[in-house]
C-alpha cells in the first residue's frame, strides 16, 4: 500500500465523526443502521484497497556481489547476497544512508571520535560492475589498499570493527523497515474502524439516558348552557 492510500481511510474515519457529532442515536435502530451501512462501506472499500495492493503487489530479488575470489582464466567471481524488497534494489552507498538516518542518533562525529568511522567494503560490488579481472582487482585493491570502502557515518567503538554493521544489517533494516511501514498502515486501517466504532456507542449510550421533556399542554373548558 502507497501512503496515499491510508488518507482515504482517515477521511473516512474523520467524515463518520463528524456524522456520529451531528446525529444523536435516540434509538437502538438508528444506532444499529448507522452501524451496518459504516460496516458495509468501509468493507466495501477494504475489498477494493487489498484486491489492488494484491493485483498491483510485487516483490523484487535483488543481489549484492560479496567475497571475490579468483576464478577461470582470470576471472574474477564473487560470492551473490540475495534479499527481497518491494521497493528498488538501490546501491548499497543509498541504503547506508537510509539505514544512519532511521538507526542512529547521536550527534557525536565519527571523524572525531576515539576509533573513528564504520567502514564498509564495496570494492567487490564495483570490480564486478566494472568488469575487472582478478588481476586487475588485486593490483586495484591490494591487502594495504583504502579505496573500495564507503563511510557510513557510524562511530566505531572499538578497534577491531566487530561491532559495525555488515552490508547484512544494511539489506536487513531495509526489509524491517518495509515490513514496519506495512504494518503501521494496517493499523491505522484497524484503528480507524474501531474508533467510529466506539464513538458511535459511546453516542448512542449518551443520547439513550437523555431525559425525556415533558410540555405542560393547558386545556380550555368551556360552559355550555
Amino acid at each position: 500500500m502507497n501512503t496515499y492510500e491510508i488518507y482515504i481511510p482517515l477521511i473516512l474515519c474523520i467524515m463518520s465523526l463528524c456524522i456520529i457529532k451531528l446525529k444523536c442515536f435516540e434509538t437502538r435502530s438508528d444506532y444499529i443502521k448507522f452501524v451496518i451501512d459504516f460496516d458495509i462501506a468501509y468493507s466495501v472499500f477494504l475489498l477494493m484497497l487489498f484486491s489492488y495492493h494484491y493485483t498491483t503487489y510485487s516483490e523484487t530479488v535483488c543481489e549484492y556481489p560479496n567475497d571475490c575470489h579468483e576464478g577461470l582464466n582470470d576471472t574474477l567471481r564473487a560470492e551473490i547476497y540475495h534479499y527481497k524488497t518491494t521497493g528498488k534494489c538501490n546501491e548499497l552507498s543509498h541504503e547506508v544512508d537510509s539505514f544512519y538516518e532511521n538507526n542512529i542518533e547521536s550527534d557525536e562525529e565519527c571523524e572525531t571520535s576515539s576509533f573513528g568511522c564504520c567502514l564498509l567494503p564495496v570494492y567487490c560490488q564495483t570490480a564486478i560492475m566494472n568488469g575487472l579481472s582478478y588481476s586487475s582487482f588485486s593490483q586495484t585493491y591490494s591487502s594495504d589498499s583504502t579505496s573500495g570502502y564507503i563511510n557510513t557515518g557510524v562511530v566505531q567503538t572499538e578497534w577491531s570493527g566487530e561491532k559495525c554493521p555488515t552490508y547484512i544489517d544494511i539489506f536487513q533494516d531495509k526489509i524491517w523497515r518495509e515490513e514496519l511501514s506495512l504494518i503501521i498502515k494496517i493499523s491505522i486501517l484497524v484503528g480507524c474502524y474501531f474508533t467510529v466504532t466506539v464513538v458511535s456507542y459511546l453516542i448512542f449510550k449518551y443520547c439513550s439516558k437523555k431525559p425525556i421533556r415533558f410540555e405542560k399542554v393547558q386545556k380550555s373548558y368551556s360552559s355550555s348552557v
